[in-house]
């Protein structure tokens, strides 16, 4: 048996869509969230296996940060997860630097999974850096996948010996 589905396609001319734009005042946050998406889909996190509607979604929902270089990054608190937009973040241990992250690269996942993670985040340089809500990746699969194989890695690191976090309960 094979659905059926009836579509109907409107056209409208460039020109009537940029007015509409600009008359709403939606010209700049429709141009950061197409700069979001692009972002979005040269990252291993969302690349190419997240969808049209979920990658809308979650560029609406980025908020820009920027970091001074040697200031500490906030994302240890599970309530969201911070990606490289640009400069170098170095992900500590202790105090020391178990990996440094660029662009496209993230952190927090950790405090993410766990409810709180062992790692803390230092701007290298400069870095303009994008913070995502947790409950819009909440229920993205393969998200949650990557952000669980990223943490499992970064927990093998040496200089944790035995810190193991436990998954904390969620909703």
């Amino acid at each position: 048996m094979r659905a059926a589905s009836y579509l109907t396609v409107v056209q409208i001319p460039e020109q009537l869509y940029r007015a509409f734009l600009r008359q709403n005042g939606l010209v700049e946050r429709t141009r950061q969230i197409l700069d979001n998406r692009r972002f979005l889909q040269e990252t291993f996190l969302f690349g190419e296996l997240v969808g049209f509607p979920v990658e809308r979604a979650v560029a609406a929902a980025m908020q820009p940060i920027r970091v001074p270089a040697g200031r500490e990054i906030p994302s240890g608190d599970g309530s969201r997860l911070v990606l490289v937009g640009s400069g170098e973040v170095e992900l500590l241990f202790d105090g020391q630097r178990c990996e440094l992250l660029g662009r496209g690269a993230y952190c927090g996942e950790d405090a993410l999974l766990y409810g709180k993670g062992p790692f803390a985040a230092r701007a290298v340089s400069d870095a303009e850096l994008y913070a995502i809500p947790a409950r819009i990746i909440s229920d993205i699969p393969i998200v949650q996948w990557n952000l669980l194989q990223t943490a499992e890695r970064r927990l093998q690191h040496p200089a944790l010996g035995k810190v193991r976090p436990t998954r904390a309960s969620g909703p």
